[in-house]
């Protein structure tokens, strides 16, 4: 019987669920719809009962319900970050995940400390003395072996709290933050063996008892994995409900090796950050534009010039955290006059992520003037307009991962840490090279050429798409 590796992640909108072959073939996938709620103003959360491991079981049901649930051989897992909650030992949730575009406790450096010292302050003592802070994939590790964790990469989101080290934390900061040190889950670094699915998670999920599980990744690392973004340069624009561009810093194979290697900017950094973007552009396509399908609006938004003639937005949903933290920062639209139509805003809404990438600083070390190769992911790195309008702005050709990345790179790290098989050699068989989007493997690279011309238009509107910025941060910070 063929063994076979299992890929779980917890993302904004929902849970996935994959299953692939020794050669990283997909066989099976589920999925279970679980956007953001937002009970009151400013709240951005999951239910992790509800949301995280009741959309765990039902992504499962889907992935597992046409293969023999023995053969699989070991689970990866990945999850949104930064984003927090408080859990029994049990994995029963005693509190609400906060997301990360969650507004009720700001933290000018996206670090969720300050959304976790709210949530202790929702608890009695004795709930406080057993409770576990746990992150999206921590909370999923803990329900499936019943083994609490985080990852190093999301524990560098939690500030102050982590040591100088990165593997451990500072007991005296947590004091200092009235956070009990007995709340902060053991640091293990990713594709480390986490423990065996127990009983209870068996009878919930199908699972077979005794499954090794690896410990958890964020969806960054993972999606970075699965598409085959793993050298030094490389990068990786994510188009997803918060827009990003990740840059590679250390080889993924030598970092995966080092489980000291870990750092705020390694392997990778965050290079631009457009937060709430793709929220954003659905909020439009939705509210504003009568939900009018993606095809229509891309086609009419194709049909407008380079730089939406004078239509300009601004994407930040949910605050702006690079170059400078600016909190307060919320989206806007500017520019639109008679004669302009919803082709137009549609295509401002697309090139707002471009501004955001064209934006970044270039030199290095923190630059992006040394990226070599930029490869596409996310639900809106599908759309051929969008991808086309942001390599015409940024100069960057771009090739397009797997619609299963994330999946894909969950399960590499759990095939990887179980079968014995060399990075190099694994790799090769389920990474291959940069793909035209398919799902099933590694296919032909297709790439998405810039327009030498619009780029140069773009590269002459950035002044005023920053003046705009600049005006709205400067109003942002004088708000009461």
């Amino acid at each position: 019987m063929e063994r076979v590796w299992l890929g779980l992640e917890i993302g904004t909108q929902g849970v996935r669920a994959a299953v692939f072959d020794s050669g990283g073939m997909r066989l099976t996938a589920g999925r279970a719809r679980r956007p953001p709620r937002s009970p009151e103003a400013g709240a951005m959360v999951h239910l992790p009962e509800v949301d995280w491991w009741e959309g765990a079981r039902e992504a499962l049901t889907g992935a597992l319900s046409s293969i023999g649930s023995g053969q699989i051989a070991g689970v990866g897992l990945a999850g949104l970050f930064p984003a927090v909650c408080l859990t029994s030992p049990d994995g029963s949730a005693l509190s609400e995940g906060v997301l990360y575009g969650d507004r009720r406790s700001v933290s000018p450096n996206d670090s969720v400390v300050p959304s976790l010292m709210r949530l202790i302050r929702t608890l009695p003592d004795a709930a406080l003395r057993d409770s576990i802070a746990l992150g999206p994939a921590g909370y999923l590790g803990l329900r499936l072996t019943g083994a609490p964790s985080i990852d190093p990469y999301s524990a560098s989101r939690w500030g102050a709290l982590l040591g100088a080290a990165g593997g451990t934390w500072d007991v005296g900061a947590a004091a200092e933050l009235g956070v009990p040190a007995q709340m902060l889950p053991p640091v293990v670094a990713p594709g480390v063996l986490l423990g065996a699915t127990t009983a209870a998670a068996s009878r919930a999920t199908g699972l077979p008892e005794g499954v090794p599980v690896v410990a958890a990744t964020t969806d960054s690392l993972a999606t970075m994995l699965g598409s085959n973004v793993v050298r030094a340069g490389d990068a990786l624009a994510y188009y997803g409900s918060t827009g990003t561009l990740l840059q590679v810093t250390m080889d993924l194979e030598r970092a995966l090796a080092d489980p000291h290697a870990a750092g705020a900017a390694t392997p990778y950094r965050r290079v631009a950050h457009a937060s709430g973007s793709g929220l954003l552009a659905e909020l439009v396509r939705r509210e504003w534009l009568g939900g009018v399908d993606h095809a229509t609006l891309n086609a009419e938004a194709a049909a407008v010039p380079a730089g939406s003639e004078g239509v300009m937005v601004v994407p930040y949903l949910s605050g702006r955290l690079l170059p400078t933290p600016t909190p307060g920062l919320r989206a806007s639209v500017a520019g639109i006059g008679v004669g302009h139509g919803r082709g137009h805003l549609w295509r401002a809404v697309l090139e707002s992520f471009g501004w955001v990438l064209m934006s970044a600083p270039r030199d290095a070390p923190q630059g992006t003037s040394d990226i070599r190769h930029v490869t596409a992911a996310g639900g809106g790195s599908r759309s051929t307009v969008w991808r086309g309008i942001v390599s015409d702005m940024t100069g960057w050709p771009q090739s397009v991962a797997p619609i299963d990345a994330t999946l894909r790179g969950a399960a590499f790290l759990a095939a990887q840490a179980l079968s014995g098989a060399a990075f190099p050699q694994l790799a090769e068989r389920w990474l291959g090279q940069p793909t035209d989007g398919g799902v099933a493997g590694p296919t032909t690279v297709a790439l998405t050429a810039p327009d030498p011309a619009a780029t140069e238009r773009y590269r002459a509107l950035l002044p005023a798409w920053t003046r705009l910025v600049r005006a709205l941060a400067d109003s942002a910070d004088g708000a009461p």
